[in-house]
Protein backbone atom coordinates (compact mmCIF):
# COMPACT_ATOMS: atom_id res chain seq x y z
CA UNK A 1 0.00 0.00 0.00
CA UNK A 2 1.16 3.14 -1.16
CA UNK A 3 1.78 6.11 1.35
CA UNK A 4 -0.84 8.28 -0.61
CA UNK A 5 -3.13 5.43 -0.32
CA UNK A 6 -2.54 5.45 3.70
CA UNK A 7 -3.31 9.14 4.28
CA UNK A 8 -5.98 9.17 1.94
CA UNK A 9 -7.80 6.24 4.29
CA UNK A 10 -6.23 7.98 7.50
CA UNK A 11 -7.95 11.43 6.68
CA UNK A 12 -11.66 9.19 6.32
CA UNK A 13 -11.18 7.41 9.22
CA UNK A 14 -10.99 10.49 11.14
CA UNK A 15 -13.78 12.33 9.31
CA UNK A 16 -16.28 9.09 9.97
CA UNK A 17 -15.25 9.51 14.20
CA UNK A 18 -16.18 13.38 13.97
CA UNK A 19 -18.70 13.07 12.39
CA UNK A 20 -19.97 10.10 14.71
CA UNK A 21 -19.13 12.36 17.73
CA UNK A 22 -21.44 14.87 16.46
CA UNK A 23 -24.32 12.91 16.11
CA UNK A 24 -24.25 11.66 19.41
CA UNK A 25 -23.56 15.47 20.70
CA UNK A 26 -27.09 16.03 18.66
CA UNK A 27 -29.17 13.43 20.07
CA UNK A 28 -27.39 14.06 23.40
CA UNK A 29 -28.02 17.76 24.02
CA UNK A 30 -30.38 18.80 21.29
CA UNK A 31 -32.56 16.00 19.71
CA UNK A 32 -36.21 17.13 20.89
CA UNK A 33 -38.03 13.83 23.00
CA UNK A 34 -40.19 12.00 20.84
CA UNK A 35 -43.84 12.02 22.30
CA UNK A 36 -46.35 10.05 21.99
CA UNK A 37 -49.62 10.43 20.08
CA UNK A 38 -52.44 11.72 22.89
CA UNK A 39 -55.68 10.86 21.98
CA UNK A 40 -59.04 11.66 23.93
CA UNK A 41 -60.71 8.78 25.96
CA UNK A 42 -64.19 8.26 23.90
CA UNK A 43 -66.91 8.35 26.42
CA UNK A 44 -70.74 6.94 25.42
CA UNK A 45 -73.10 9.36 25.91
CA UNK A 46 -77.17 9.22 26.30
CA UNK A 47 -78.73 10.83 23.63
CA UNK A 48 -79.73 14.64 25.39
CA UNK A 49 -75.94 14.77 26.78
CA UNK A 50 -76.27 12.46 29.79
CA UNK A 51 -73.85 9.58 30.97
CA UNK A 52 -74.90 7.02 31.47
CA UNK A 53 -75.50 5.63 35.61
CA UNK A 54 -74.25 2.82 37.65
CA UNK A 55 -76.86 -0.06 38.46
CA UNK A 56 -77.46 -0.38 42.06
CA UNK A 57 -74.93 -2.15 44.23
CA UNK A 58 -75.51 -5.55 46.09
CA UNK A 59 -74.42 -5.79 50.37
CA UNK A 60 -70.65 -6.14 50.61
CA UNK A 61 -69.88 -9.33 52.41
CA UNK A 62 -67.69 -8.02 55.47
CA UNK A 63 -65.78 -11.20 56.82
CA UNK A 64 -64.14 -8.95 59.96
CA UNK A 65 -62.12 -11.42 62.44
CA UNK A 66 -64.10 -12.40 65.40
CA UNK A 67 -63.01 -11.00 68.70
CA UNK A 68 -61.15 -12.45 71.41
CA UNK A 69 -63.67 -13.85 74.19
CA UNK A 70 -67.03 -12.59 72.09
CA UNK A 71 -69.46 -14.60 71.87
CA UNK A 72 -71.64 -15.92 68.74
CA UNK A 73 -74.22 -13.13 67.28
CA UNK A 74 -71.27 -10.50 68.64
CA UNK A 75 -72.32 -10.29 72.20
CA UNK A 76 -69.21 -9.95 74.63
CA UNK A 77 -69.54 -12.03 77.59
CA UNK A 78 -70.21 -10.73 81.04
CA UNK A 79 -67.71 -10.80 83.77
CA UNK A 80 -68.09 -13.85 86.66
CA UNK A 81 -68.89 -12.58 90.12
CA UNK A 82 -65.97 -15.23 91.25
CA UNK A 83 -62.81 -15.43 89.99
CA UNK A 84 -62.75 -18.61 87.72
CA UNK A 85 -60.00 -18.33 85.58
CA UNK A 86 -61.66 -15.50 83.17
CA UNK A 87 -63.69 -12.46 82.92
CA UNK A 88 -64.60 -11.23 87.01
CA UNK A 89 -65.82 -8.44 88.02
CA UNK A 90 -64.54 -5.63 90.24
CA UNK A 91 -65.62 -3.25 92.61
CA UNK A 92 -64.33 0.10 93.43
CA UNK A 93 -63.02 -0.06 97.04
CA UNK A 94 -62.24 4.05 97.08
CA UNK A 95 -62.86 6.84 95.20
CA UNK A 96 -59.58 8.01 95.63
CA UNK A 97 -56.04 7.48 95.62
CA UNK A 98 -54.65 5.86 98.97
CA UNK A 99 -50.91 5.31 100.07
CA UNK A 100 -49.24 2.35 100.55
CA UNK A 101 -52.10 -0.42 101.40
CA UNK A 102 -51.36 -3.33 103.26
CA UNK A 103 -53.76 -6.52 104.62
CA UNK A 104 -54.41 -5.99 107.85
CA UNK A 105 -53.13 -8.38 110.48
CA UNK A 106 -56.27 -10.48 110.75
CA UNK A 107 -56.23 -11.13 107.01
CA UNK A 108 -59.63 -10.27 106.68
CA UNK A 109 -59.67 -6.27 106.56
CA UNK A 110 -57.34 -3.85 103.83
CA UNK A 111 -55.55 -1.10 105.92
CA UNK A 112 -54.50 2.38 103.99
CA UNK A 113 -53.16 5.79 104.33
CA UNK A 114 -55.72 8.49 102.76
CA UNK A 115 -53.64 11.88 101.51
CA UNK A 116 -56.58 13.23 101.21
CA UNK A 117 -57.65 13.90 104.32
CA UNK A 118 -54.37 13.11 106.09
CA UNK A 119 -56.15 9.92 108.28
CA UNK A 120 -56.15 6.02 108.26
CA UNK A 121 -58.79 3.61 107.41
CA UNK A 122 -59.80 -0.32 107.11
CA UNK A 123 -61.96 -1.48 104.18
CA UNK A 124 -63.60 -4.96 105.32
CA UNK A 125 -64.16 -7.53 102.97
CA UNK A 126 -68.16 -5.91 101.89
CA UNK A 127 -66.07 -2.93 100.78
CA UNK A 128 -67.58 -0.78 104.20
CA UNK A 129 -64.48 1.74 104.88
CA UNK A 130 -64.11 2.30 108.63
CA UNK A 131 -61.77 5.00 110.28
CA UNK A 132 -59.06 3.79 112.49
CA UNK A 133 -58.31 7.45 113.74
CA UNK A 134 -59.36 10.49 114.39
CA UNK A 135 -56.36 11.88 114.13
CA UNK A 136 -55.63 13.75 111.01
CA UNK A 137 -51.57 13.97 109.28
CA UNK A 138 -52.20 15.61 106.55
CA UNK A 139 -49.46 15.35 103.40
CA UNK A 140 -47.33 12.01 104.36
CA UNK A 141 -45.49 10.60 101.31
CA UNK A 142 -44.78 7.62 102.49
CA UNK A 143 -46.19 4.98 105.52
CA UNK A 144 -44.35 1.80 106.73
CA UNK A 145 -46.37 -0.55 108.60
CA UNK A 146 -46.12 -3.09 111.13
CA UNK A 147 -46.42 -6.38 110.46
CA UNK A 148 -50.27 -6.71 112.22
CA UNK A 149 -50.95 -3.15 111.17
CA UNK A 150 -51.20 -1.70 114.34
CA UNK A 151 -48.94 0.59 114.24
CA UNK A 152 -46.93 2.66 110.83
CA UNK A 153 -44.45 5.77 110.46
CA UNK A 154 -45.03 8.09 108.49
CA UNK A 155 -42.40 9.97 106.35
CA UNK A 156 -42.79 13.35 105.38
CA UNK A 157 -41.42 15.43 102.55
CA UNK A 158 -39.85 17.73 104.66
CA UNK A 159 -38.10 14.91 106.39
CA UNK A 160 -40.48 14.32 109.34
CA UNK A 161 -41.05 11.38 110.79
CA UNK A 162 -43.96 10.56 113.07
CA UNK A 163 -44.53 6.68 114.60
CA UNK A 164 -48.33 6.29 115.26
CA UNK A 165 -49.47 3.64 117.39
CA UNK A 166 -52.91 2.97 115.58
CA UNK A 167 -54.50 1.03 119.03
CA UNK A 168 -53.59 3.66 121.10
CA UNK A 169 -53.97 6.88 119.16
CA UNK A 170 -50.52 8.09 120.38
CA UNK A 171 -48.12 9.34 118.10
CA UNK A 172 -43.90 10.13 118.50
CA UNK A 173 -41.71 12.51 116.27
CA UNK A 174 -39.14 10.77 115.44
CA UNK A 175 -35.38 12.05 114.47
CA UNK A 176 -35.64 13.45 110.81
CA UNK A 177 -31.78 12.42 110.18
CA UNK A 178 -33.63 8.22 110.29
CA UNK A 179 -34.60 7.40 107.13
CA UNK A 180 -35.52 3.87 105.60
CA UNK A 181 -37.13 2.83 108.50
CA UNK A 182 -38.60 -1.30 108.58
CA UNK A 183 -40.83 -2.61 111.34
CA UNK A 184 -39.39 -6.20 112.32
CA UNK A 185 -40.71 -9.15 110.94
CA UNK A 186 -42.23 -10.53 113.94
CA UNK A 187 -42.27 -7.89 116.17
CA UNK A 188 -43.98 -4.37 116.06
CA UNK A 189 -42.41 -2.76 118.79
CA UNK A 190 -39.13 -2.88 117.16
CA UNK A 191 -37.94 -0.70 113.89
CA UNK A 192 -34.43 -0.25 111.98
CA UNK A 193 -33.78 2.79 110.10
CA UNK A 194 -30.79 4.61 108.64
CA UNK A 195 -28.88 7.04 110.93
CA UNK A 196 -27.55 9.36 108.04
CA UNK A 197 -25.39 12.22 109.93
CA UNK A 198 -23.59 15.11 108.37
CA UNK A 199 -20.72 13.64 108.76
CA UNK A 200 -20.11 10.36 106.88
CA UNK A 201 -18.14 9.29 110.69
CA UNK A 202 -21.60 9.89 112.05
CA UNK A 203 -24.23 7.35 109.63
CA UNK A 204 -25.24 3.56 111.20
CA UNK A 205 -27.59 1.39 111.04
CA UNK A 206 -29.61 1.52 114.61
CA UNK A 207 -32.40 -0.53 115.85
CA UNK A 208 -34.65 1.28 117.97
CA UNK A 209 -38.53 0.80 119.75
CA UNK A 210 -40.95 1.69 117.81
CA UNK A 211 -41.19 5.07 119.47
CA UNK A 212 -37.48 5.47 119.19
CA UNK A 213 -36.23 5.13 122.10
CA UNK A 214 -33.59 2.42 123.35
CA UNK A 215 -32.00 3.37 119.88
CA UNK A 216 -28.87 1.01 119.76
CA UNK A 217 -26.09 1.08 116.58
CA UNK A 218 -25.57 -2.16 114.62
CA UNK A 219 -22.78 -1.27 111.96
CA UNK A 220 -21.35 2.04 110.88
CA UNK A 221 -22.64 3.01 107.49
CA UNK A 222 -20.00 5.82 106.27
CA UNK A 223 -19.67 7.05 103.18
CA UNK A 224 -22.05 3.78 101.52
CA UNK A 225 -24.68 3.99 102.88
CA UNK A 226 -26.65 4.02 99.29
CA UNK A 227 -25.10 0.21 98.76
CA UNK A 228 -26.92 -1.36 101.94
CA UNK A 229 -30.85 -2.18 101.88
CA UNK A 230 -32.47 -2.61 104.75
CA UNK A 231 -34.14 -6.65 105.17
CA UNK A 232 -34.90 -7.61 108.34
CA UNK A 233 -34.97 -11.44 108.18
CA UNK A 234 -38.15 -13.46 109.24
CA UNK A 235 -35.64 -15.51 111.53
CA UNK A 236 -34.54 -12.33 113.37
CA UNK A 237 -30.92 -12.80 112.13
CA UNK A 238 -29.89 -10.58 108.84
CA UNK A 239 -31.12 -7.20 108.82
CA UNK A 240 -29.57 -5.83 106.11
CA UNK A 241 -27.40 -6.32 102.72
CA UNK A 242 -24.23 -4.43 101.90
CA UNK A 243 -22.93 -3.94 98.29
CA UNK A 244 -19.35 -4.05 99.38
CA UNK A 245 -18.53 -7.47 98.98
CA UNK A 246 -15.40 -7.88 97.25
CA UNK A 247 -14.77 -8.80 93.68
CA UNK A 248 -15.56 -11.83 92.09
CA UNK A 249 -14.08 -13.44 88.67
CA UNK A 250 -16.14 -13.33 86.17
CA UNK A 251 -18.54 -10.32 84.51
CA UNK A 252 -21.78 -9.74 86.13
CA UNK A 253 -20.63 -11.26 89.40
CA UNK A 254 -20.22 -9.91 93.07
CA UNK A 255 -20.64 -10.33 96.38
CA UNK A 256 -22.94 -9.32 98.68
CA UNK A 257 -22.79 -8.69 102.28
CA UNK A 258 -25.37 -9.60 104.92
CA UNK A 259 -25.39 -7.86 108.29
CA UNK A 260 -25.76 -9.26 111.37
CA UNK A 261 -28.96 -8.13 114.25
CA UNK A 262 -25.85 -8.73 116.69
CA UNK A 263 -23.00 -8.40 114.52
CA UNK A 264 -22.45 -11.11 113.31
CA UNK A 265 -19.79 -11.58 110.51
CA UNK A 266 -22.07 -13.47 108.42
CA UNK A 267 -20.17 -14.99 105.30
CA UNK A 268 -20.59 -13.13 101.62
CA UNK A 269 -22.81 -14.04 98.92
CA UNK A 270 -22.01 -14.33 95.21
CA UNK A 271 -24.91 -13.03 93.01
CA UNK A 272 -25.20 -12.96 89.40
CA UNK A 273 -26.18 -10.03 87.89
CA UNK A 274 -26.55 -6.32 89.17
CA UNK A 275 -29.12 -3.86 91.45
CA UNK A 276 -29.15 -6.77 93.90
CA UNK A 277 -32.74 -7.13 95.75
CA UNK A 278 -33.39 -9.23 98.94
CA UNK A 279 -36.09 -10.89 99.23
CA UNK A 280 -37.10 -12.92 101.89
CA UNK A 281 -39.72 -15.89 101.48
Amino acid sequence: MSLRLKKILVILGFLVVVVGIGYLLYITFFKEPATLPSTSPVITEQPGGILPGSEIAGERPVDAPPVSGETPGGALPSAAAVAAGGLTQVTKLTLTGVVDPKLSGDGKTLSYYDPHDGKFYRVDADGNILPILPTAFPDANNVQWSPDTNKAILEFPDGANISVDLQTGTSTTLPTHWEEFQFAPNNSDQIIAKSIGTDPGNRWLVIAQSDGSQAKTIAALGSNASKVNVSWSPNDQVVAFSDTGALVSGFGRKQILPIGKNQENFPGLVVEGFSFEPLWS
